[in-house]
């Protein structure tokens, strides 16, 4: 995927005409230091993915399509990892052929770098949505909670992109782009979610 179309797809909130973000709070024992953090601090709660009250969240679904094309920038990959961990050219070819030779190994490593990543990564979810009954119910300690809101222009909202709801996960890109669309798993959820028009 280009960077221009995922920026369609994945756009900031200003540039998608989002005014302001919300987000839906418990008030309880186990978040009070995050509510002190939020008022006194100016700081936001980023759970990790495991956190979650969707099992399924954080736990990316995607498939990893390996083809001819890919082979060689996927080999020239694994020689830059094995020299930027120390090894010499030699070596650095040595481990690349060896993970390379086998499509399944290369599927696996891949994967297993993928999910070890998506299990620290820290995420915060908003809403262009303060009225949702079930976002309510769901986030807000069934109605008991708040509803914070947050410019859109300005941080930390400004740098949330937009979610995609898809019941077509998206397939990994190899090596991951540097750029933006490094994020794009994290941003791809099942259509069911829609509701919540998250970012």
């Amino acid at each position: 995927m280009k960077l221009e179309e995922f920026k369609k797809i994945h756009p900031y909130p200003d540039e998608a005409g989002e005014k302001s973000l919300f987000k839906y709070m418990s008030i309880s024992l186990d978040h009070i230091e995050r509510i002190e953090k939020l008022f006194l601090e100016c700081k936001i709660f980023h759970n990790l993915t495991e956190g979650f009250n969707d099992p399924f969240e954080g736990k990316p679904h995607y498939s990893i399509d390996i083809v001819k094309r890919d082979a060689k920038i996927i080999y020239d990959h694994f020689i830059e990892l094995a020299r930027n961990h120390g090894q010499g050219e030699l070596e650095a070819e040595r481990f690349a052929k060896f993970q390379i030779q086998d499509p399944h190994q290369v599927t696996e490593t891949i994967r297993n770098a993928i999910n070890k990543s998506f299990e620290q990564i820290r995420i915060c979810c908003y809403s262009t949505n303060k009225e949702n009954l079930l976002l309510w119910a769901h986030y807000a300690n069934s109605h008991k909670g708040f509803c914070v809101e947050f410019d859109g222009s300005s941080l930390p909202a400004k740098m949330a992109m937009k979610v995609e709801y898809s019941n077509k996960y998206p397939s990994v890109e190899y090596p991951v782009p540097s750029d933006e669309r490094a994020y794009r798993l994290a941003l791809t959820k099942a259509k069911v979610w829609e509701y919540e028009n998250e970012y």
